[in-house]
C-alpha cells in the first residue's frame, strides 16, 4: 500500500474512534434532554391542573365578593370627619352634593335625608371600624353635617377627635349587620340603665352609711363628750352635755362614793354616840340603885265613909 493510503487509513481509524466517542456523547446528551422534556411535560400537566383549580377558586371568590358587595352599595373614602360645635353632630369634609350626596328635599319625590354608615380607621391603620349610622343634616357642595341615629354613650365622641383622620362612608350595609348593631345598642342601653340603677343604689347606701356614721358620732360624743371639751361646768348636772354621759356618770359615781363614805362615817359616829348614851344610862341606873332608898309607908286601914 502506498504511504499516502496508509496515512489516510490512519486518519479514517482516528476519525472513526472520535466519531464513536461523539456518538456516545450525543446519545447521553439526548437522553438527558429527553428526561428533562418528560419532567417538564409532567410538571406542565400538574401546573395546568393547579391553574385550573385556582381559577375555579378565584371565580368562586369573585362570586362571593359580588354577593357580599351587593348589600353594601356605593361608598366614599378619604373623607375627613370630626365632631362639630361641641354636640353630637359630625362634620364631614370631602363629601357633598358634588360627590352625589343629596338631601331628601332634592329627591323625587321628596323624602327624609339619607342615612350614611360611617367607618373610622383602626388604631393600627390596617382596617376600618364601624362607628354607626348617621343621618345627613345640612348637605353642601363639598361638606355636610351628620347626626347619629343612636344614643352616643359616654366619651365615645372623643374617639372621633383624631386630627387628619379619614373615614369611609357607605350608603348601605347588610341588614343583618344593622340588626346586630341595634341589638348591641339595646344591650348597652340596658347595661347603662342597670349601672345607673346600681350607682343610685350605692349612693343611697353611702348616704345611709354617712347618716349612720353621723348618728354614731353623735352617740359617741353623747357618751364620751366632744373631742376637745371645755372646762367642767359649775353645775355638775350639765357635765353630761359638755363632757359626755360616761364622764358625768363617773363624776356622779365619785360623788356618790364620797356621800357613802360620809354616811358611813356619820353612822359610825351615831353608833358610837348611842353606845355612849347607853353606857351613861347604865351608869345612871347603877348610881340610882346605890342611893339610900326611903322606907315604905304603913298601909291605911281606916274604912272610907259610905256615901249616901
Amino acid at each position: 500500500m502506498h504511504i499516502l493510503g496508509k496515512v489516510l487509513l490512519g486518519f479514517v481509524i482516528v476519525l472513526g474512534a472520535v466519531g464513536v466517542a461523539l456518538t456516545a456523547k450525543t446519545i447521553t446528551v439526548r437522553n438527558y434532554w429527553m428526561e428533562q422534556v418528560a419532567d417538564l411535560e409532567t410538571a406542565n400537566a400538574d401546573n395546568a391542573k393547579t391553574i385550573a383549580d385556582l381559577e375555579a377558586e378565584l371565580d368562586e371568590v369573585r362570586r362571593d365578593l359580588d354577593r357580599t358587595l351587593f348589600n353594601w352599595d356605593d361608598y366614599w373614602t378619604n373623607v375627613q370627619a370630626e365632631p362639630a360645635g361641641g354636640g353630637e353632630e359630625l362634620l364631614i369634609v370631602g363629601l357633598g352634593t358634588r360627590d352625589g350626596l343629596v338631601s331628601g328635599a332634592e329627591m323625587e319625590p321628596p323624602a327624609e335625608n339619607p342615612v350614611l354608615f360611617a367607618f373610622r380607621p383602626t388604631d393600627e391603620g390596617d382596617g376600618y371600624l364601624w362607628v354607626g349610622p348617621f343621618q345627613a343634616g345640612q348637605v353642601r357642595e363639598t361638606d355636610a353635617g351628620l347626626d347619629p341615629v343612636w344614643r352616643v354613650r359616654g366619651n365615645e365622641m372623643q374617639l372621633w377627635e383624631q386630627p387628619g383622620e379619614v373615614w369611609r362612608f357607605r350608603k348601605r350595609v347588610p341588614t343583618g349587620a344593622v340588626a346586630r348593631f341595634n341589638d348591641l345598642q339595646r344591650s348597652l342601653t340596658e347595661a347603662d340603665e342597670f349601672i345607673a340603677a346600681k350607682d343610685r343604689y350605692i349612693q343611697n347606701q353611702q348616704k345611709l352609711g354617712d347618716d349612720a356614721k353621723e348618728q354614731n358620732r353623735k352617740r359617741v360624743e353623747q357618751l364620751l363628750g366632744p373631742p376637745n371639751p371645755a372646762a367642767p361646768p359649775a353645775d355638775p348636772k350639765r357635765m353630761e352635755y359638755t363632757h359626755g354621759l360616761v364622764t358625768a356618770l363617773a363624776a356622779e359615781e365619785e360623788t356618790r362614793n364620797e356621800s357613802q363614805v360620809a354616811v358611813d362615817r356619820l353612822r359610825r359616829e351615831i353608833k358610837k354616840s348611842n353606845r355612849q348614851i347607853d353606857d351613861l344610862v347604865a351608869d345612871n341606873k347603877n348610881a340610882v340603885a346605890e342611893l339610900p332608898q326611903p322606907k315604905s309607908a304603913a298601909p291605911n286601914t281606916t274604912a272610907a265613909p259610905a256615901s249616901n
